[in-house]
């Protein structure tokens, strides 16, 4: 501030004071509809049931943010029923091992991304190929 520094009374204004921020734009927080949800929902198409599928790593990390969290409707698209019993089947296979709790490694990069099955499958294929060569 200056020294003899004259305001008028739009500079004390309120709005001259305060910066906006910029927000971004957010999807909206439902899915589909039951109509829409009827025609484009894959599981209702093909008929499989998502709890069922628990144990298969790569369709469940389809559902997972990098973070491990489940994704929402708005992003996922699923009806609230296949969205609930998706989000049973990542809670199971959580509790499993299947699929990590904190963080989701790209599958194939380690041998941490599919859970402990996995792993242990992989060292008792080596330890019989090992035998093998002997």
């Amino acid at each position: 501030m200056y020294f003899l520094q004259i305001y008028s009374p739009f500079d004390l204004d309120k709005s001259s004071r305060v910066v906006k921020k910029m927000r971004r734009k957010r999807l909206p927080r439902t899915g589909p509809g039951t109509r829409e949800a009827a025609t484009k929902d894959p599981f209702l198409f093909y008929n499989i049931d998502p709890v069922k599928e628990a144990l298969n790593a790569h369709l469940l990390n389809a559902f997972l943010t990098t973070m491990g969290k489940i994704r929402g409707r708005n992003e996922t698209l699923l009806p609230r029923r296949t969205q609930r019993r998706m989000g049973k089947a990542i809670r199971r296979a959580r509790n499993l091992g299947i699929v990590p709790n904190m963080v989701k490694a790209a599958l194939g990069s380690s041998k941490l991304d599919a859970g402990p099955l996995l792993s242990q499958f992989t060292a008792t294929t080596a330890t019989a190929e090992r035998s093998r060569t002997r």
